[in-house]
């Protein structure tokens, strides 16, 4: 569909929802929207709709869901909006909303979902947020947020997923936000968080994903994690020191492992071999010391696994060739001796493969040279001979 959005639609007395999402429709939101008193959804999601969200959409009692997604919607949220009472989605992600969000929002005590990541919001987020107490999932990425999160954030006691990554968010985390036991997904990438992490994020039992790269914290990071059940922990551009903690090794689920760009240091260790289901370990750029054990090859399923710029010694594990998904494989920058094991040939999927500078001696192996996916490989800096 093209052209605006037809106004025949709010003809249809009893029409309850309307989804025109995916088309290629322009212009407002038209004020006789407001005749369909029983519209319950009105979905305009990735089209090119443009304008403000009109004050009037808050005098429809009986909707639910409000997508605008991805359009070329501006100005400010309604002020008004507190008076949404049923409404349980809220859908306005890649817009060009700008001002405050409404002190209003508070009011909306059916509001479940608020997704409008990616807009150009501002100033802080209202105190009044944390009495939209039926709030599950609260994405608020990529915006131009400052100041600190509300110390009493631990009122959106039904929160699961708060993502507040891209905005300007300063000040340490308040304790508070420690007590949102019912988080499943918590991001808070490329903001100005300072200071310590709190061991109270063990209390975050049923947290799956927490993403704290790209901010200022520093010290240890609490060893507190074995109530938990990780799927993917990021930590990578931040000042963390002293060692990994050891109860991280407990979460059996975990995928996803990246501490790159941080200050930890000691070994890594052996117990790293219980996280059979890891597929990405980033710990490049520490002060990791020591070898790499061999209980890494147990997570069969890894694809990338990324250990330059450490102080890390020894030979490269035989085992490494078991991996036969491993893809990407950097170690480039440690101290590492011996030879390339030669059952990295099993390696089939590799793409890319950095082991320069360390002291690696002996050949190359031949089979290398007949991986067909290999687009990188990166030798210089060796004791290496033989032929190539």
């Amino acid at each position: 569909l093209t052209g605006s959005i037809p106004t025949i639609l709010f003809e249809l007395a009893t029409l309850a929802s309307i989804s025109l999402s995916f088309n290629e429709l322009n212009g407002t939101i038209p004020t006789v929207i407001t005749q369909l008193t029983t519209l319950e959804v009105f979905d305009v999601g990735f089209n090119q709709v443009s304008g403000p969200i009109p004050t009037f959409i808050a005098s429809m009692e009986k909707l639910y869901r409000l997508d605008v997604a991805h359009n070329f919607i501006t100005g400010w949220l309604p002020s008004n909006l507190g008076q949404m009472h049923k409404l349980q989605e809220l859908v306005a992600f890649e817009n060009f909303i700008s001002g405050p969000l409404p002190s209003s929002i508070g009011e909306m005590s059916s509001l479940e979902a608020i997704y409008i990541e990616r807009n150009k919001l501002t100033s802080s987020l209202p105190a009044s947020i944390v009495t939209a107490t039926s709030l599950t999932s609260l994405n608020m990425s990529g915006n131009l947020f400052t100041s600190s999160l509300p110390t009493n954030i631990n009122g959106l006691s039904n929160l699961q997923v708060l993502f507040l990554s891209g905005c300007s968010f300063t000040s340490i985390l308040p304790e508070s936000l420690y007590d949102l036991s019912n988080l499943v997904q918590l991001s808070l990438l490329g903001n100005l968080f300072e200071g310590t992490v709190s061991s109270g994020i063990g209390n975050l039992v049923n947290l799956v994903l927490l993403d704290f790269a790209e901010n200022k914290f520093t010290s240890h990071f609490p060893d507190f994690l074995d109530g938990l059940d990780l799927s993917f922990f990021v930590l990578q551009s931040n000042k963390f020191d002293g060692p990994i903690p050891e109860s991280l090794y407990s979460n059996s689920k975990l995928q996803l492992l990246d501490i790159a760009f941080n200050k930890f240091e000691q070994t890594i260790s052996s117990n790293i071999g219980a996280l059979t289901a890891l597929s990405s370990l980033s710990m490049e750029v520490n002060f990791m010391s020591g070898s790499i054990p061999s209980g890494l090859c147990n997570a069969l399923d890894m694809a990338e696994v990324t250990l330059q710029l450490n102080g890390l010694t020894g030979s490269i594990p035989t085992c490494i060739g078991q991996l036969i998904k491993l893809q990407h494989f950097y170690i480039d920058s440690n101290e590492f001796t011996g030879e390339i094991p030669s059952n990295f040939a099993n390696l089939v999927q590799l793409v890319s493969i950095n082991i320069n500078t360390n002291r690696l001696s002996g050949q190359l192996p031949v089979a290398l040279g007949e991986m067909n996916k290999l687009l990188g490989l990166y030798v210089y800096n060796n004791i290496l001979s033989g032929p190539i």
